[in-house]
């Protein structure tokens, strides 16, 4: 599963609903923010944004309308977005002519491709320290230490 952000952009050419964003089959898409802006000079556009969800037998719901002043912007979704496979965002506007311009940011997470698995080859092991013969410890407790015989049991 890999993580890529990525922006795109988009413009609406004409007043007919217009699939802006569609979503992969293969990935699911976090929407960080979808910006419009109103080019026009002096009149504002009324506009309609659209989610098409892909699992609801392409059922369309409105999150986003606003009627958007002359040369000014707004983030249509500043809370984010979801979007499963298959779903898609649309935009309608009043007015055509390109003067309705935005980007959407968004993090696609693709499932088709798993992540490669590293191999080790420059791994050097490092030495083991040397066996303490006939001690299971590394240092003595204090009454260990007192009843401690160097040579016990060999005869001396």
């Amino acid at each position: 599963m890999t993580i890529r952000y990525k922006n795109q952009g988009f413009k609406q050419t004409d007043t007919s609903k217009t699939t802006v964003f569609t979503c992969p089959t293969d990935a699911t898409v976090i929407v960080k923010s979808v910006y419009c802006a109103n080019n026009d000079a002096s009149s504002s556009i009324l506009v309609n944004m659209n989610l098409v969800d892909s699992s609801d037998s392409n059922a369309e719901y409105e999150f986003f309308r606003s009627d958007l002043a002359a040369k000014t912007q707004v983030n249509a979704t500043p809370q984010g977005l979801n979007l499963e496979a298959g779903d898609a965002i649309t935009v309608t506007a009043a007015t055509g002519s390109s003067k309705i311009q935005g980007a959407i940011s968004y993090a696609l997470i693709d499932r088709s491709k798993k992540m490669a698995r590293q191999k080790f080859v420059n791994f050097t092991p490092r030495p083991k320290p040397r066996k303490r013969p006939r001690r299971h410890k590394k240092s003595l407790n204090k009454s260990e230490k007192r009843s401690y015989k160097k040579y016990n049991s060999q005869g001396r």
